[in-house]
C-alpha cells in the first residue's frame, strides 16, 4: 500500500469516527426530533447541512461514505434534503463532483489549494 493511499485510509477513519461524535451529540441534543435541537429546524441545521450536501463527491474520488451506525446523521440529511427551501437550492451530485475534479486529482493550482497541500506532507 503506498504512502498516499495509508494517509486517505487513515484521514477516513479519523472522519468516519468524527462523524461518529456528531451522531452521538445529535442524540443528546435532537431530543428525538429530526432537527440538531429537535422538532423544528434551526441555524445549527442550515449551517451544517451544505457541508453534508458534498459527501457524494467524498464517494466519488475517495470511496468514503457515511458510516452505516450513524443512522441519525442519515435521517437529518435525508429530512434537510426534503425540505422546500433546500430542494430549491441544493447543487447536484454532478454538481459537487465537478467542482472538486482539481483538488481531488491534485491539479488544483490557487494559492489555498498550495498551502492545504503543504500541510499534508
Amino acid at each position: 500500500m503506498s504512502l498516499e493511499v495509508e494517509k486517505q485510509e487513515h484521514y477516513k477513519r479519523e472522519f468516519a469516527d468524527l462523524l461518529r461524535y456528531m451522531e452521538s451529540v445529535f442524540a443528546e441534543l435532537s431530543g428525538g426530533g429530526l432537527y440538531w435541537m429537535g422538532d423544528d429546524v434551526t441555524l445549527l441545521d442550515i449551517s451544517l447541512y451544505p457541508f453534508f450536501e458534498r459527501f457524494p463527491m467524498l464517494d466519488h474520488y475517495r470511496g468514503f461514505r457515511m458510516p452505516n451506525d450513524c443512522v441519525k446523521l442519515t435521517a437529518w440529511l435525508e429530512a434537510m434534503q426534503g425540505r422546500p427551501g433546500v430542494a430549491a437550492t441544493r447543487e447536484s451530485d454532478a454538481f459537487h463532483i465537478d467542482v472538486y475534479k482539481n483538488y481531488a486529482t491534485g491539479r488544483q493550482r490557487g494559492l489555498s489549494a498550495k498551502e492545504f497541500a503543504k500541510t499534508l506532507d
